[in-house]
């Protein structure tokens, strides 16, 4: 009985375990020139979590392996990309927007 109980308690408890286990995510952002973008904002899709690039493009934050990361800033093209599954370092690399300006 006891151990029936103790199976049905890790058979609920474990897949909401794994789900909610963060890892620390870093990176850097770049231009398409290899400069790095500062303030580019960083939040995990549909949520208000996130954080910031600093002065050299670098970031970090936690996040989960089911995540999806969504890189913005303004002058360049959005990007997602999913969380890695490993703790590799992520290089994101954002295009410039190129707009057409009418004459004033």
């Amino acid at each position: 009985m006891k151990n029936g109980l103790t199976f049905l308690v890790l058979w609920f408890v474990l897949p909401f375990y794994s789900q909610t286990t963060e890892t620390i995510i870093s990176g850097r952002v770049t231009d398409v020139w290899d400069t790095p973008i500062p303030n580019v904002n960083i939040l995990l899709k549909g949520t208000q979590r996130g954080t910031q690039t600093d002065a050299e493009g670098l970031f970090s934050l936690n996040a989960n392996a089911n995540e999806v990361l969504v890189f913005s800033s303004l002058g360049y093209g959005s990007y997602e990309s999913a969380v890695p599954e490993t703790g590799e370092e992520l290089k994101i690399v954002l295009s410039p927007m190129v707009t057409d300006l009418d004459e004033v």
